[in-house]
């Protein structure tokens, strides 16, 4: 899996990688920590698999692990990233797309029948709210998320059959969506 990168401030860092050969040139699971902008790095976990992460802070961080099949959930830390315990979100099966703005606001991003359901958390992942959009039959793939502020963001969906790509808009932090 490609390595996850995730600064704080100017200082305060994470990396993580797994399944590759990491820094060391082992292949496994690793997290690892900075204080000094990235001049020196300490392990402080080789039992996280992480394919995005965040953090509010030096402690509070969220992040998507890493599962076979896309099945990976929605994982927090209180002490730094060196445990993560899983968030569970009802209603949430498969990951298709997520995305942090902060350790503090993510949006997560999946799919039931035609239905997009979109999970959004302000609170680092303390809670979750869900909002449902009606996707059109051809277009069941999220491609890619993005969002600049609480509010406003984009989804790319992708068409079934061809190369075609849509792009919605949301100017509500998610809960409705229309195309641009």
């Amino acid at each position: 899996g490609p390595p996850t990168l995730w600064f704080l401030d100017a200082s305060h860092g994470w990396f993580s990688c797994w399944n590759v050969p990491c820094p060391k040139e082992v292949s496994g699971l690793e997290v690892r920590r900075t204080s000094d902008a990235g001049t020196h790095w300490d392990t402080i976990t080789q039992e996280a698999a992480l394919l995005d992460m965040a953090f509010s802070d030096e402690r509070l961080g969220i992040a998507r692990e890493f599962g076979v099949d896309d099945t990976g959930g929605v994982v927090r830390t209180i002490d730094g990233g060196r445990t993560w315990s899983k968030i569970q979100i009802p209603h949430l099966k498969k990951i298709d797309a997520m995305v942090f703005l902060s350790g503090q606001n993510a949006w997560i991003t999946t799919h039931e029948g035609h239905d997009l359901l979109l999970f959004r958390t302000i609170d680092g992942g303390r809670s979750f709210e869900e909002s449902r959009t009606s996707l059109p039959a051809d277009w069941p793939t999220v491609r890619e998320i993005s969002f600049i502020d609480r509010n406003y963001g984009w989804i790319v969906l992708s068409h079934k059959q061809n190369d075609e790509i849509r792009l919605l808009r949301t100017t509500d932090g998610g809960r409705t969506w229309t195309p641009v």
